[in-house]
C-alpha cells in the first residue's frame, strides 16, 4: 500500500440500517484513497460491488434493493474491486472533492448482475487538506435572522470581507 493511502475501511457483508442516522461517520480528506476491504465466504457465490452515489441532484440512489440489476444505475459509481492473493476482496476509491460520499456493498451473481445479498452501507465526510484550526474564523448564523435563502449569498459574502471561513448554522426549530 502507498503512502498516499489515507484510509483502509474494512466493510461488512451485512447490511445495517442507519435509519440516517450516523453515530459516527468516518472521515477523509480529499485526494487521498480509501481502500475498501472484505473477507467473507460470500465471494464463493457471488461476486461483491462497491456503488459509491454520485450525488447529481441531491437525489440518493443508495440504499437499493434486493433483486435489481446494478446495470443501468443512474448516478452510481460500479467498483468491482479484485481479489488478493490471500482471497480477500478489495478496491480503491480516491477522494476528489469535498462533501458526503456515501457507499454500498452489494453482493451480485457473477453472470448477470442482480443483486443478491446487501452488505455495508455507510457514508464517508470529504473534508478539505491541511485545516489549521488557529486559522479558523468561526461565525455562528441564526437562519430566520438573515432573510429568505436567496438573501444568503449577499450576507455571507460581507461576512466573508470581514474575515471570517467558517460558519455555523444554529438548527431551525
Amino acid at each position: 500500500m502507498d503512502q498516499r493511502t489515507f484510509k483502509v475501511i474494512e466493510l461488512e457483508d451485512q447490511y445495517i440500517n442507519h435509519s440516517g442516522d450516523y453515530p459516527y461517520v468516518q472521515s477523509c480528506h480529499k485526494n487521498k484513497k480509501i481502500v475498501f476491504s472484505l473477507r467473507t465466504k460470500k465471494t464463493y457465490k457471488y461476486q461483491p460491488v462497491l456503488l459509491i452515489d454520485l450525488y447529481e441532484k441531491d437525489k440518493l440512489v443508495l440504499p437499493l434493493i434486493v433483486g435489481n440489476s446494478i446495470k443501468g444505475i443512474d448516478n452510481c459509481l460500479v467498483l468491482t474491486g479484485s481479489f488478493n492473493l490471500d482471497g480477500a476482496w478489495s478496491c480503491e476509491y480516491q477522494i476528489k472533492s469535498p462533501g458526503l460520499l456515501h457507499y454500498q456493498l452489494v453482493f451480485v451473481n457473477y453472470d448477470d448482475y442482480t443483486i443478491k445479498d446487501l452488505g455495508s452501507f455507510d457514508c464517508i465526510l470529504q473534508v478539505q487538506n491541511k485545516v489549521d484550526l488557529r486559522k479558523l474564523r468561526k461565525q455562528t448564523i441564526f437562519p430566520r435572522c438573515i432573510g429568505k435563502v436567496k438573501d444568503w449569498a449577499p450576507f455571507l459574502q460581507r461576512q466573508i470581507d470581514l474575515g471570517y471561513n467558517a460558519f455555523h448554522f444554529a438548527p431551525i426549530q
